[in-house]
């Protein structure tokens, strides 16, 4: 048998290794960055096209190298940061494989210059494929300039599963922020298709944070700080009362260098238990600082998963200092020390004429029974106002059925036996009930408010137009680059939808809204979108438009209210005028059907 083992070209294994170490544009932008500022660079500039399909390029101020290093860096395994195995375990630099210049040279277009500080000339370096295809001396800047272009051009199926250019630019701003946040002492620049999306000058950890997340994140910063022998911690952390329900505002860095640690990251977030839902975020920012010699950063390519030798220690002092700093937060927050009367909870005035408290007793109520249990809004008067028998029946009538599944749709006549003038009644602020010739229908309100405004706004996209309420006043909303990039990207849904609004200078003014959109709901319902833009960035426009009418739909339904009757009507009426009445868009269950026989079979004697 002939011998079918062999070594590989340089050209392929390069290619390969990139599948590593140069996973998208993103990829790139964070190997060049970390090399610049490897380099000593205090300033960096980084210019993108077509989120880093066309170009990218990496500007810096740094210490610029020799025509030899310049050719060198582009080998497998070159590197100025290590010498030895055992270096490894001290390093304190960015980059430090040698793989990744040699991987981004073997799917691009890649052009280099660089000039020492102390040279006349610099050198320029033009290689295709992994091929030199020149070198020579230029005039050219101190420091140095790469330039990537028409990223994986010869393997078509990696830059076929490229995503849309939305979602492979934030992956990129992504990047730049886990880099700009730690490394305040270096001014950074973003441009992308000739749009300055970042201008971060040299500044201190909060001005940044505010230069880049916007000025409102100023609000919810807390700071935090540690020193011990094992761990140094500074940084900040969001007050609860701002947390999100999306995670995104989380970074960790550990000497300099952003880094994923889920046990870290549960140890934070079990901090917040007490005070937050498990469904929202805290923000956090935490710089760590321990002996290099402590931890190993190569135990992935792209170095952001580090293992710690103490970890079970460190997280126990990360959650303390994080438990003091909330603990902190919430003293001070609660105490007015500048006001000068403070009014005393058992303090009477002598004028003041004392009479004896009333009590209210609603003679119905039956402590063991949760369907006897009134209203929170309940008042004496409201109560004598009610059909107490009526309300009664209803409750123990319901009681009985609560866990029957309903029967099939036929039941039920959609335009003659529900209609304007029915009978309804609203049950524990969550169901409608209505009667029809067939029995009882159970309405769960606002799963059926959210299919009757899902389909609604479905076909507001497909006739291209939505009727809006302008407003007197704007709503404002101080907001971030990417928040208004990502934004721009939904902006003909949310036209479409009814939402009008412009962005002026990282300042969301909303100057219309959908019909049934409240003000106090406009906010929250962007925001949801933004939140999402990940599952909802799809380059297929229906899919698109199903997903944010799901979302806003939802945000928009009524919640557990009391609801006018004209209001249950007209979701009872425009229930059974949908296309899937009984299911909601999360696929939940609307409605339930008690017949007449299973009410006269539970009265039988």
């Amino acid at each position: 048998m002939a011998d079918i083992i062999q070594l590989l070209s340089d050209a392929v294994a390069n290619q390969i290794a990139a599948g590593e170490v140069v996973q998208r544009p993103a990829s790139v932008v964070k190997e060049l960055v970390e090399n610049s500022l490897d380099s000593g660079a205090t300033s960096v500039t980084i210019n993108i096209k077509d989120a880093g399909k066309t170009l990218i390029q990496v500007v810096d101020n740094g210490c610029g190298m020799s025509d030899t290093d310049a050719r060198m860096a582009f080998e497998r395994h070159a590197t100025s940061k290590i010498r030895e195995a055992n270096d490894l375990f001290n390093i304190k630099t960015m980059g430090f494989r040698g793989e990744a210049l040699a991987s981004i040279a073997a799917v691009a277009y890649v052009e280099l210059k660089s000039k020492l500080h102390d040279a006349e000339m610099g050198t320029q370096i033009r290689i295709k494929a992994s091929v030199v295809e020149s070198q020579e001396s230029v005039y050219c800047d101190n420091g140095t300039q790469f330039l990537v272009k028409n990223l994986f051009y010869n393997i078509p199926a990696r830059r076929k599963f490229l995503k849309k250019d939305a979602t492979e630019f934030k992956h990129i701003i992504d990047e730049v922020q886990r880099i700009s946040i730690i490394h305040t002492d270096v001014a950074i620049k973003l441009i992308h298709n000739n749009q300055e999306i970042y201008h971060l000058p040299i500044s201190n950890l909060k001005q940044r944070l505010q230069n880049i997340f916007g000025k409102a994140i100023s609000k919810e910063l807390v700071p935090i700080f540690s020193d011990s022998p094992l761990i140094k911690i500074s940084g900040f952390i969001g007050k609860p009362e701002q947390a999100k329900k999306r995670s995104g505002q989380q970074f960790f860095f550990v000497n300099g260098r952003f880094m994923r640690h889920p046990y870290f990251f549960r140890t934070v977030m079990n901090t917040y238990d007490d005070i937050l839902s498990s469904d929202f975020y805290p923000s956090f920012f935490i710089r760590l600082e321990v002996d290099p010699d402590s931890i190993d950063i190569n135990i992935h390519p792209t170095k952001t998963e580090i293992k710690f030798e103490n970890e079970f220690a460190l997280a126990q002092i990360i959650g303390a200092t994080v438990k003091e700093a909330i603990g902190k937060f919430n003293f001070v927050s609660s105490m007015n020390f500048e006001s000068e009367n403070i009014p005393l909870g058992g303090a009477i005035n002598s004028n003041e004429q004392v009479s004896m408290p009333s009590i209210h007793i609603d003679p119905e109520y039956n402590p063991f029974n949760d369907s006897t249990k009134r209203q929170a809004n309940y008042t004496p008067q409201s109560y004598e106002q009610n059909d107490k028998s009526q309300t009664q029946e209803w409750v123990n009538l319901m009681q009985s059925f609560e866990q029957q599944e309903p029967e099939q749709h036929t039941m039920l006549k959609r335009d003659s036996e529900i209609s304007e003038q029915a009978k309804v009644l609203q049950l524990s602020l969550k169901y409608i009930i209505t009667p029809t010739e067939k029995g009882l229908i159970v309405i769960h309100q606002r799963r059926a408010h959210h299919r009757i405004l899902y389909e609604q706004y479905l076909k507001n996209f497909q006739d291209h137009s939505a009727p809006a309420q302008q407003l007197v006043f704007p709503i404002e909303k101080e907001i971030s680059e990417d928040y208004a990039l990502m934004l721009k990207e939904v902006e003909s849904e949310l036209n479409t939808l009814g939402f009008i609004f412009e962005i002026q200078e990282l300042k969301l003014l909303i100057k219309a809204l959908p019909e049934d959109v409240k003000e106090s709901q406009a906010i929250e319902m962007i925001d949801s979108i933004i939140e999402n833009f990940e599952q909802f960035n799809t380059s297929i426009e229906f899919e698109r438009q199903k997903y944010v009418a799901k979302l806003l739909s939802f945000k928009a339904s009524v919640g557990y209210r009391t609801l006018e009757k004209i209001e249950m009507q007209q979701i009872a009426r425009k229930l059974f005028l949908t296309t899937e009445p009984g299911y909601c868009p999360r696929g939940k269950r609307i409605f339930t059907i008690i017949g007449l026989n299973d009410i006269e079979n539970r009265l039988k004697i």
